[in-house]
């Protein structure tokens, strides 16, 4: 995938101190990551997170990323909880790795047609 080992190492680096430049690297060849997982970073939005609070049900109580992480991860990681969350989502509202696939998706298709 990346051929330049100084690249590689870079990338390995940037895992770690900063994902969204992992996610550029990971991009320029066709490949989309997220910060952490596809459910765990739509906790990372306050957006998503007040709209997954109100999906799981969590009483007051619980409604913090805690709450969600640890109280509800099986229903966090279920498929209609992820999309049922970004569909109320606009796409401001995304986190920054949805919006890349987003963005990146539609040029991949078109380059795949051509």
């Amino acid at each position: 995938m990346l051929p330049d080992v100084a690249a590689r190492e870079q990338l390995l680096e940037y895992f770690f101190s900063n994902h969204s430049r992992a996610m550029q690297v990971l991009e320029a060849v066709g490949v989309f990551c997220f910060r952490w997982s596809m459910d765990i970073d739509l906790v990372g939005s306050e957006t998503a997170k007040t709209i997954l609070f109100d999906r799981l049900g969590l009483p007051a109580a619980e409604r913090s990323s805690e709450g969600i992480l640890v109280n509800r991860r099986k229903q966090l990681k279920r498929q209609d909880s992820v999309l049922g969350t970004t569909r109320e989502l606009q796409p401001r509202g995304l986190p920054n790795s949805y919006k890349r696939i987003r963005r990146g998706l539609p040029e991949l298709v078109k380059q795949s047609m051509a």
